[in-house]
């Protein structure tokens, strides 16, 4: 009985280790509403008037994949919900619409 928990407990935190840091790694660095588009940048806003109003300044290039729109920077729309994953300061690598 004693091997079994000496193999499980360890094995269940590697699991727990694995799964945070996954989800810390994974999830996207920026979560809200389109307030304006203005060229290739994209400026969002809180998904609440509670959350204080600041707005975000990401800039989309050729690279950036866009998931839930076909059309890029073009196909967002103010208000729509987004996530948005950064590679380099204010340069998105992936945004994904709701």
């Amino acid at each position: 009985m004693k091997l079994k928990k000496r193999i499980v407990i360890p094995a269940v935190a590697v699991v727990v280790l694995i799964c945070a840091a996954f989800f810390i790694f994974t999830r996207a660095d920026y979560h809200g509403k389109v307030v304006d588009i203005s060229g290739s940048k994209v400026y969002l806003g809180p998904l609440t008037q509670d959350e204080g109003y600041q707005i975000i300044e990401v800039t989309a290039d050729k690279d950036t994949e866009f998931e839930g729109g076909d059309q890029g920077v073009f196909g967002l729309k103010k208000g729509q919900e987004v996530h948005v994953w950064l590679k380099n300061g204010e340069l998105a690598s992936k945004i994904s619409v709701e």
